[in-house]
């Protein structure tokens, strides 16, 4: 997405493009960026309840930000186990 407004930017800039072109990528990415924060905050809040209802803390191993799988939880014990 970065990439769309460098691009739009630099066409903005070469005049290929209008003022509303530009800002209408740029509202675009911020739509996104925020979709992604809140689904981030959704995920810690689900982890929390989760930690709650087991009664421990659950590790999260982080496949990386760029991945779109889900994240593996494991328990303390199975951590512990390993």
């Amino acid at each position: 997405m970065h990439t769309r407004i460098l691009a739009s930017e630099s066409a903005y800039q070469a005049a290929t493009i209008d003022f509303l072109s530009l800002i209408d990528a740029q509202d675009k990415l911020l739509n996104y960026e925020l979709l992604y924060e809140r689904a981030a905050a959704e995920n810690a809040q689900n982890l929390a309840k989760l930690e709650r209802l087991a009664g421990t803390s659950l590790q999260t191993v982080d496949s990386g930000a760029a991945s779109q799988e889900p994240r593996e939880t494991k328990t303390q014990k199975e951590s512990a186990d390993e």
